[in-house]
């Protein structure tokens, strides 16, 4: 397993459309680049792609908005369920003191249990999502 952290870098830019392009059904529940501009990657404490065997797997960040910090996450649609994501969660959480929010749909059971078992609970909601926060 290895790590690309991620910068506005042309590099950067290109690995992260690559793997946005790559994702598959994935980006229906992150769509977080939907209305960013890649750019945006140079705001956030941290970002970084996940690699394992050359393969880029997955994708996280911590990004600061106001007093917030907010947690994205991703693993390609093919190789969800392979542990991937706790990965990418152990880094960003480990990496971070104090308050954490994130938002997610409520149908995304499987991305609801593994936030659980990082000890994020349920904030507010909306019709459709969760606003989910670790202390």
């Amino acid at each position: 397993m290895r790590y690309h952290n991620l910068s506005s870098s042309e590099k950067s830019k290109s690995l992260l459309t690559d793997f946005l392009n790559d994702s598959g059904d994935s980006l229906s529940n992150f769509r977080y680049y939907e209305t960013r501009s890649l750019d945006v990657v140079k705001n956030h404490v941290m970002s970084f792609l996940l690699y394992d065997c050359n393969i880029c797997v997955g994708y996280g960040h911590l990004d600061r908005e106001e007093d917030n910090i907010w947690l994205g996450i991703c693993v390609k649609e093919n190789y969800i369920g392979m542990g991937y994501g706790n990965i990418i969660m152990n880094q960003l959480t480990n990496s971070h003191v104090g308050s954490i929010l994130l938002s997610v749909d409520k149908v995304n059971k499987s991305a609801i249990n593994l936030y659980k078992k990082y000890n994020f609970v349920v904030k507010s909601e909306t019709e459709d999502t969760y606003i989910m926060e670790r202390k």
